[in-house]
């Protein structure tokens, strides 16, 4: 099943892609220029996220505590 499946993956990503290449890079990324771009739109959902896991993680500890 698993070689079907990945025969039938590589069917559809050679039909879609075909001889198409890849552009040239033109240099390395500078480190600031990915974060503003990954960051700059979801800041936000970003800092309630990692405040909502920080949260679950101090609630698994504190039920997870014996007393």
């Amino acid at each position: 099943v698993a070689a079907a499946l990945l025969g039938l993956l590589a069917w559809a990503i050679i039909d879609q892609y075909g001889d198409d290449k890849l552009p040239e890079a033109a240099g390395p990324t500078p480190t600031q220029a990915i974060s503003d771009a990954v960051l700059s739109d979801y800041l936000v959902p970003f800092l309630a996220l990692s405040f909502i896991l920080l949260a679950a993680a101090i609630g698994a500890i504190v039920l997870a505590r014996k007393d």
